[in-house]
């Protein structure tokens, strides 16, 4: 089906049935700026919006006002977060890991003729809020003047700028993106919205693996980890919730939950986020530089760890080997062509049933598991195996994993997975519970005693 070419609806999905009595909430000029333990407090308005397919205010809700908490880590790196629904997030996260280096920066707060300004401890400017009126040319009696908008820029480095997207709109009520806004569902925060300024030819890069051009801009995308069925569509295996812009800085947007990113496309003037959740926690990394931003970015998540050197060799696969026998006679015309090869991968057929992922070697396909290991490791190879964080249906692992608590229901659609056996639910396991994790690596544990390289 055609989109809409509207904000409301190819954005914020406002065409759906189950959003008839969603309200979405758009941030207003901060009214009181105070800080408290070396952070900065924002109490931020939100002005209430009408259901409809442009931006009409619904004058009959008052004002609804949150607190946007702003703190600093170092001289290149600025977090903005706000929760709609639930706490503020604190520093402890498993999507963070801090580099002892990166310490947590004091800010203050001090009034401009504009609004306010935040700066750090070496007077450096971090955040600059404009409360003052814009002022506007009269053009005509047959519009009504521009909405009260969050006018927001950020200094993750002290120099380079990163303006929110405020003024993105042809006429008062038909705008292309929000700086600051979330939906509410049912009384309560279901969705974060945000979006920056992006200049013509600004070019992004980032999200995880990708199977197009480097350069995102002008592509929405889907943040959402699933079985892309191949590397010739914009489905990912591993998403990342970062990008890195051209200017230069980096978005880090630190949450687990689904969510919508259009880089310079719904609105080619702006980077904008949908997130499902309603907590949103923005990092603006700087540096000066892509190499330095993305430095400063590893800074919060962590560095690479070192790796085997054989991983780094050439890896032998197809779709898919079936017997330690064919494995055994590819790694011998390898050997005696001598063609360098590290790994072989068996890919999905090492199961009794191809595709059903159950941690266990056929054994009529790999009668002896550890003397296959034994032989493959005897001629310099290391196996590789392949697996799937979910359990299907016809799994014989299923009913345990289910009644135990070990994996997420409902579950998906085959679909939404490699699905090549006809599998007819599939529903990952959670990793959240440590239960679930120590079941699992219970079974790796399993193949490793087989001296498999998983």
């Amino acid at each position: 089906m055609k989109q809409t070419n509207r904000f409301m609806s190819d954005m914020l999905d406002f065409e759906l049935p189950e959003t008839a009595n969603d309200v979405l909430w758009r941030a207003c000029k901060p009214t009181g700026a105070t800080t408290h333990d070396g952070a900065v407090y924002l109490s931020v308005p939100f002005a209430a919006q009408k259901q409809a397919l442009v931006i009409q205010p619904d004058e009959s809700r008052p004002h609804k006002v949150h607190q946007l908490v702003v703190r600093a880590y170092g001289d290149s790196v600025i977090r903005m977060t706000v929760a709609f629904d639930g706490q503020v997030p604190g520093d402890e996260s498993v999507m963070l890991e801090w580099d002892a280096s990166l310490k947590s920066e004091p800010l203050d707060v001090r009034s401009t003729a504009d609004g306010w300004e935040v700066v750090d401890t070496r007077g450096a400017v971090r955040m600059r809020i404009v409360t003052k009126d814009t002022p506007i040319k009269f053009w005509s009696d047959l519009l009504p003047g521009p909405p009260e908008m969050f006018d927001v820029t950020m200094y993750p480095d002290g120099h380079t700028a990163v303006p929110f997207m405020v003024w993105d709109m042809f006429f008062p009520a038909q705008v292309d993106s929000l700086p600051l806004a979330y939906v509410e569902r049912d009384g309560k925060a279901s969705r974060t919205l945000f979006a920056l300024h992006a200049r013509q030819n600004e070019k992004f890069a980032g999200t995880g693996e990708r199977f197009a051009g480097m350069n995102l801009a002008g592509h929405t995308f889907t943040l959402e980890n699933v079985d892309a069925l191949g590397v010739n569509n914009r489905r990912a295996y591993k998403n990342i919730p970062f990008y890195v812009s051209s200017k230069p800085y980096g978005l880090l947007m630190l949450t687990t939950a689904y969510m919508r990113l259009s880089l310079a496309d719904i609105s080619t003037r702006a980077a904008q986020g949908l997130i499902d959740d309603g907590v949103l926690d923005l990092f603006f990394i700087g540096g000066g530089s892509v190499e330095r931003v993305v430095y400063n970015y590893r800074r919060i998540t962590g560095f690479p760890r070192d790796v085997p050197l054989w991983s780094y060799g050439t890896w032998m696969s197809r779709m898919s080997y079936w017997t330690a026998e064919q494995t055994s006679e590819v790694a011998r015309k390898l050997r005696e062509g001598g063609f360098p090869a590290d790994v072989i991968h068996l890919d999905t057929g090492w199961f009794n049933e191809d595709w059903v992922c159950d941690w266990e070697f056929s054994r009529e396909k790999y009668p002896d598991p550890a003397a296959y290991m034994r032989q493959m490791r005897g001629q310099g190879f290391r196996i590789s195996l392949w697996q799937r964080p979910s359990i299907g249906l016809n799994n014989h692992l299923f009913k345990e994993a289910l009644e135990k608590g070990y994996i997420v229901g409902p579950g998906q659609n085959s679909e939404q997975a490699s699905n090549f056996n006809a599998l007819e639910y599939t529903a990952p396991i959670d990793f959240t519970n440590p239960a679930a994790v120590q079941w699992y690596q219970g079974m790796l544990a399993k193949l490793f005693s087989y001296g498999a390289a998983v």
